[in-house]
């Protein structure tokens, strides 16, 4: 009787081990599968979450860029107006300073209305004509300006001309010129950018980051870092971070690529506008991809909990069934030990 009950625990002993081994067996295997599915179902999730993110910012540029676009389509439009009433008092004139007196009260006109026109003014037959009252040096030359050079080289096409900023306002400007129909001479337009200013907050409060708007030879127009308007990032000598990040963007195809100013990382986005401007927008990567971050959090967590909840389940379903088979085999033992004493007793 002895001998059976040494062997009855020895079964027991080893069935418990046996399990306990399928039981981590079933654990491990659950982990592995979990942590698999989760992998492959982040990496799908992160693509996406990483796509959505950079078309959003794309989105959000090209609403800027398109804003800007129509700023200066709008001002384009004034050029040619001007230009046509330019022709027509030139033609109908009855006195020698009609255009220049037409050309002072439309600029008096502008500076007392909401428009931005700082100035108009024209070269015309030999006859330089300010409509703001300038009065040039006598070595002033209106064809070595490159407000003359640009409209001649486009014929009759109204195009933008480098920004720069004025020496009397202290503003920011851009000039729109085009060559008379007649090609007698050439009628320019300067309009301030500082309203632009508004579109970069439109764009650079996305993810908590840093916009411009650069020309092609790199001069800052403006941006959402005052200190940064005004400059020119193009020469050799600028070897700052921000410098070498706007030299990318002048030589780039279009699309983003990452830089580091000041040990913050940025996704750098950017929109060529009318191959005059370019709208810049430096996006922080930590906030414009944070989720995908709590998505990678979200996900760990919840593998990890469904480890413990499954292995829990497991745990409790083992110790139950063991023990039941315990209770069968005291049953047993007990059922033996009687039919024993019966036995002996007879």
């Amino acid at each position: 009787m002895g001998k059976d009950s040494t062997l009855n625990e020895n079964n027991l002993t080893y069935l418990h081990k046996k399990n306990m081994h399928i039981v981590r067996i079933i654990i491990v295997i659950t982990f592995v599968l979990l942590c698999i599915y989760t992998l492959v179902s982040y990496s799908t999730l992160y693509k996406e979450s990483h796509k959505d993110a950079e078309d959003t910012a794309t989105a959000e540029l090209t609403l800027a860029a398109t804003k800007i676009q129509d700023y200066m389509n709008r001002y384009r439009n004034v050029e040619e107006i001007m230009v046509g009433f330019t022709m027509a008092y030139k033609y109908s004139a009855k006195k020698e300073n009609e255009i220049e007196t037409m050309y002072h009260s439309t600029v008096n006109g502008f500076r007392n209305s909401s428009e931005n026109i700082t100035n108009l003014y024209c070269y015309i037959d030999d006859k330089f004509i300010d409509g703001s009252g300038w009065v040039p040096d006598e070595d002033f030359n209106p064809k070595e300006r490159q407000w003359y050079i640009k409209a001649l080289e486009n014929q009759g096409r109204s195009v933008y001309v480098l920004p720069y900023r004025d020496v009397i306002t202290g503003e920011i400007v851009l000039t729109i010129t085009k060559e008379m129909p007649d090609r007698s001479g050439v009628v320019a337009l300067d309009v301030e950018l500082e309203p632009l200013a508004e579109y970069v907050d439109d764009y650079q409060n996305l993810a908590n980051g840093m916009a411009y708007v650069v020309d092609a030879s790199g001069f800052v127009v403006t941006s959402s870092e005052a200190d940064d308007v005004g400059k020119q990032y193009s020469g050799e000598s600028e070897r700052s971070e921000t410098a070498q990040m706007i030299k990318k963007v002048l030589k780039g195809d279009g699309k983003p690529f990452d830089v580091t100013i000041d040990d913050i990382e940025y996704r750098v986005f950017y929109r060529e506008i009318e191959g005059t401007l370019i709208a810049v927008v430096l996006l922080n990567k930590d906030e414009l991809f944070s989720k995908s971050t709590r998505l990678l959090v979200f996900s760990i967590a919840t593998v990890l909990l469904i480890t413990i909840i499954i292995s829990w389940l497991i745990y409790r379903t083992y110790r139950s069934q063991e023990g039941l088979i315990r209770a069968k085999e005291e049953a047993e033992q007990a059922s033996k030990s009687k039919t024993a004493f019966l036995f002996n007793m007879s």
